[in-house]
């Protein structure tokens, strides 16, 4: 999970750095974006052991997905739908 913990720093680095928080939201989006199909991947292949992790980095920056997304509702959807998604050992 290299890819979405470096886009928390980046996240983080603009953050401290005073970048427009537009800007910020827009990296936090991305973020939720690969997220997802990182969740996805985990379903399909069977990475169940990522499933929680990977949804407590969805979680977290959510909303600025969502803020970012709304001429895109369906895709909002969609990561909804597999943050729903329930684990069958």
């Amino acid at each position: 999970m290299g890819s979405l913990a470096a886009y928390e720093k980046v996240a983080e680095l603009f953050s401290e750095n005073n970048v427009d928080e537009n800007i910020i939201d827009y990296v936090k989006r991305f973020l939720v974006y690969h997220a997802s199909l990182l969740l996805k991947m985990s379903y399909e292949n069977d990475y169940l052991h990522k499933v929680d992790e990977i949804k407590s980095v969805i979680r977290k920056y959510f909303d600025a997905y969502e803020k970012t997304n709304t001429e895109h509702p369906e895709r909002t959807e969609e990561i909804k739908e597999l943050m729903e998604r329930k684990i069958y050992l």
